[in-house]
């Protein structure tokens, strides 16, 4: 017991010591921001997209970028049983951002892809698919941050 206090201590004065702070925080952030974006397509994932980069309109240093997307999302049977019901589903999410910088334009695709199984409560696979669509819009916009950082 008295060594697993002891560890617990040492390891949180390690941490605490080292300046830890986390990769994406505002701080590391600062090369670049986003003048203006328009957003074309599913209006769902526009409105996530644009949750997701509103941090990055606050910054007025470094790199300016205007950004045009067009989402398109969409959700198709994967598979079926025998009496012709959908087992699975498999979710996709296509963005494509047209990026363009003080000298030049970038067209950047980004897709990701989900398998999904069908619930029989229509409520749970709803809410399963919007935090599953959630979650693929954030990766989705950290691969655009990532991009845009190394512009």
């Amino acid at each position: 017991m008295l060594k697993k206090f002891i560890l617990i201590i040492i390891s949180s004065l390690l941490i605490y010591s080292c300046e830890y702070t986390p990769i994406y925080s505002e701080k590391n952030i600062k090369n670049f921001y986003i003048q203006k974006i328009s957003f074309k397509g599913d209006s769902n994932i526009n409105i996530l997209l644009k949750n997701n980069l509103k941090r990055y309109f606050k910054i007025k240093e470094g790199k300016k970028y205007k950004i045009d997307s067009y989402s398109k999302y969409s959700k198709i049977s994967q598979s079926k049983n025998k009496s012709g019901n959908t087992t699975y589903y498999e979710l996709s999410l296509e963005v494509n951002f047209e990026i363009t910088d003080q000298n030049k334009k970038e067209n950047l695709k980004l897709t990701e892809k989900f398998i999904m199984k069908n619930y029989s409560n229509e409520y749970d696979e709803n809410n399963y698919e919007k935090s599953i669509q959630k979650n693929m819009t954030n990766k989705i916009v950290e691969s655009l941050i990532l991009q845009l950082s190394r512009m």
